[in-house]
C-alpha cells in the first residue's frame, strides 16, 4: 500500500483505483471479487466499488486464512516424514 503522506487516499475506490493503489493488477481484484469463499467485497450496486477500510479487513481475514492453511500443511508434512 502507499505510503506517500501527501496523497489523498479514496476512502471508496474503483477496480482500477484500488489495483492501482494496492500494486496489483485489476484482473486480480477482479478475481478476488469472484471468489467462491470470502469473495472480496464491493459496495452498492450497479458500479462496482470497494470501500478500503472493509477490503483491508478482508485482506487481513485471507492473510489469517493463508498463515493457518500454511501451519497445517507445515505440520502435515512433518507427520509423513
Amino acid at each position: 500500500m502507499k505510503d506517500n503522506v501527501n496523497s489523498t487516499v479514496k476512502l471508496v475506490m474503483t477496480e482500477k483505483e484500488l489495483a492501482a493503489y494496492l500494486g496489483v493488477s485489476y484482473w486480480t481484484i477482479r478475481d478476488w471479487r469472484l471468489l467462491d469463499e470470502d469473495p472480496l467485497p464491493t459496495v452498492g450496486t450497479g458500479k462496482i466499488l470497494y470501500r478500503l477500510k472493509t477490503v483491508e479487513e478482508w485482506m487481513a481475514r485471507s492473510e489469517e486464512r493463508n498463515a493457518k492453511a500454511a501451519s497445517r500443511r507445515k505440520r502435515r508434512k512433518a507427520k509423513a516424514v
